[in-house]
């Protein structure tokens, strides 16, 4: 199966997405393209690089991954094709990959040195990024696309939580459709410092949490809930509540743990 996933905050309403999927299936008519998101806060790069983060293991290994969030190329964020876990990725190198790969090493990666379809350069999406893509899918040689490049751009962004014997301090890293909060706190974070000790999340002045469900029907309607999810990361909630909007909590709000003898 061929793929092609498409990670942007352009949202609905514009032609963007029709433009860049007509561009897709005349190059590639057989591919078969998935949008992942395109409701990514505008120039969000945490958000984006979380949504995919979450997302891209469980497509099937090659599939190419096209992204949208701020990938106008400059002397200081030029396209990159790289290559994680058997994907591709298309971007600017603004930061989004370092976040996605962390601590691990790219398979490769290429700075890309390849013409587009236009003289403009505002829309690299549909003039350059499917062109590159049609050329992986077609597989045509990477080597064509431009030369070897040895890291990628980093931001000065601090993701991990500080851990303290007694307590951790953590931040809101996403927030859902739901108004859920999703936390920078790692299961096996928490487990290493609560070494069975009891335990207050602070989510907000006056609103703390002493324990840990498995999910949001462990509690009664409108009630505060807080659990690992899926990605092994402390989610907190409202059940059938919107608990972000409620408390005005923000991306990079803070989010304190402590731990008790």
């Amino acid at each position: 199966m061929n793929i092609i996933t498409l990670t942007t905050d352009w949202g609905l309403k514009d032609y963007y997405i029709g433009a860049v999927k007509g561009k897709i299936y005349s190059l590639m008519p057989q591919v078969n393209v998935v949008d992942i998101s395109h409701q990514i806060q505008s120039f969000d790069i945490e958000e984006a690089s979380y949504v995919l983060k979450n997302s891209f293991p469980y497509f099937p290994e090659k599939t190419i991954h096209i992204l949208g969030i701020n990938s106008i190329a400059s002397a200081d964020t030029p396209h990159v094709l790289i290559g994680f876990k058997n994907h591709y990725f298309i971007c600017a190198d603004n930061g989004i990959m370092a976040l996605v790969i962390g601590d691990e090493n790219p398979d490769f990666i290429i700075d890309i040195d390849f013409p587009q379809d236009t003289d403009t350069y505002n829309f690299p999406e549909k003039d350059l990024f499917v062109k590159i893509a049609a050329h992986i899918y077609n597989g045509l040689s990477l080597d064509e696309l431009g030369d070897p490049k040895n890291s990628l751009n980093t931001l000065l962004i601090n993701n991990e939580p500080n851990l303290k014997p007694n307590n951790i301090n953590g931040k809101v890293s996403h927030i859902d459709a739901y108004s859920n909060i999703i936390t920078n706190i790692t299961k096996t974070d928490f487990k290493n410092i609560q070494k069975g000790r009891k335990f207050e999340i602070t989510v907000f002045p006056g609103f703390s949490i002493n324990q840990l469900k498995t999910s949001y029907l462990d509690v009664e309607d409108n009630s505060l809930v807080a659990f690992f999810n899926d990605n092994d990361l402390l989610e907190i909630g409202i059940n059938k509540g919107h608990l972000a909007s409620l408390m005005s909590v923000r991306i990079g709000s803070f989010i304190n743990i402590e731990f008790f003898t």
